[in-house]
């Protein structure tokens, strides 16, 4: 396919005292509509790939919003705090998941996880495949 560039943003809040986590973004230009998002974790150098965390609200549309709020368990907090989960946007053309971004705390709010609470963004980057030309 060509003339998409799937891309899309997030914003994460996450209150390191309980685990609570607050997810909102949204995505535009995908190859098709979306049918599913989560947030997924958690994983390792040599497993890039993780399984979903949990669901995440979407609009089924080639652009749109998604969000989610959760508690994480301990070892899933700690995993963010480490950079190891991350968002995907599934879309029917791309079942395993059209956009991806790594969830990276912001140095900026090192102070702020003495109070209690931690931001981090994401960007999602292009996860489909090129279709391979003819000719």
């Amino acid at each position: 396919m060509t003339g998409f560039t799937p891309q899309g943003q997030a914003t994460v809040v996450v209150d390191t005292s309980n685990g609570d986590i607050e997810i909102s973004g949204s995505y535009s230009e995908m190859t098709s509509v979306v049918v599913n998002a989560h947030l997924h974790g958690l994983t390792d150098p040599n497993n890039p790939t993780a399984s979903p965390i949990f669901p995440l609200n979407f609009d089924s549309a080639t652009a749109g919003n998604f969000n989610g709020m959760s508690t994480l368990s301990p070892e899933n907090l700690a995993g963010l705090l480490a950079g190891r989960t991350y968002i995907n946007v599934h879309t029917s053309n791309n079942g395993p998941g059209e956009i991806r971004g790594n969830l990276i705390p912001e140095p900026s709010t090192v102070a702020l996880l003495i109070l209690g609470t931690l931001s981090c963004t994401a960007w999602a980057h292009r996860r489909r495949k090129r279709a391979a030309r003819k000719g």
